[in-house]
């Protein structure tokens, strides 16, 4: 190959490279339940904070909010309740629904 060939691949891989650093520029913005709550938060705690967010953290790119982890029982709770006593929350399909003692039902944008 001549120099000339060469040159004009290693620019090419560099600006693939350049645009692939570029595609994510921060990291997934958002809030976690379990970061603050275990596996306990109810449904008022964890939409306080999403409508806070909104509120004073939408324009800064934060977007998501992740309700975690045993949202399908009645776990109190911080940890885990592996005693067996929780109760689970499921359709007639077997599938984990939402559990209903843990909240209000607030929508937000």
């Amino acid at each position: 190959m001549t120099a000339a060939v060469l040159l004009a691949a290693s620019q090419t891989v560099m600006a693939e490279t350049k645009d692939f650093h570029s595609f994510a520029i921060t990291p997934p913005m958002g809030w976690n339940s379990f970061d603050c709550y275990g596996s306990s938060v109810t449904e008022d705690e964890l939409m306080s904070n999403a409508e806070y967010m909104r509120d004073n953290l939408k324009s800064l790119g934060w977007e998501y909010i992740v309700n975690d982890i045993r949202w399908y029982t009645d776990n109190t709770g911080f940890w885990y309740n592996q005693s067996g006593s929780q109760k689970y929350s499921y359709d007639e399909y077997g599938r984990y629904t939402p559990d209903t003692t843990r909240g209000g039902k607030k929508i937000i944008q």
